[in-house]
């Protein structure tokens, strides 16, 4: 398991607990929700589309779902050290120092397989160089065929 996934469900599982709280009483898609590394100019290291993607299935305003939402992270999550509502309502977080101690020794205990997801699936990798005028990206290809003439 890495960070996002640890911290999303901890997100995920902290709004079931309130979502009568929350007033939400669409939750299906939950599984839509992200959480990543939000942009430079931030200064945060995580940032969260949870308000904005229950906001819409509950018709919700989803800056005041993000500042309900807040005040239970900040309150029940002690990974969360600050967070800052943005934009339309991402929420970006700031890690404690408790958390990311956590994390660092949780790499150290795993040695080898953290952050590792084994499967039997077969992966194509090329090495490319940069093109400098565009962001790099990574294609997923779930069955690769080849067929040759």
């Amino acid at each position: 398991m890495n960070i996002f996934d640890h911290h999303l469900k901890e997100i995920q599982n902290l709004i079931l607990m309130n979502k009568k709280k929350l007033k939400l009483e669409n939750i299906d898609n939950l599984r839509n929700v992200n959480l990543e590394i939000p942009p430079e100019q931030f200064n945060f290291d995580l940032s969260c589309n949870i308000a904005m993607v229950l906001g819409k299935s509950n018709n919700l305003n989803p800056k005041d779902l993000a500042k309900k939402i807040r005040e239970i992270f900040l309150k029940q999550i002690i990974n969360f050290s600050a967070i800052e509502i943005a934009g339309p309502g991402f929420l970006n977080i700031k890690l404690s120092k408790t958390a990311l101690i956590n994390n660092i020794n949780a790499i150290i205990k795993s040695n080898k397989v953290y952050g590792s997801n084994k499967t039997n699936k077969t992966y194509n990798i090329e090495f490319v160089s940069a093109n400098p005028t565009g962001p790099m990206h990574v294609g997923i290809v779930e069955e690769l065929y080849m067929v040759m003439f």
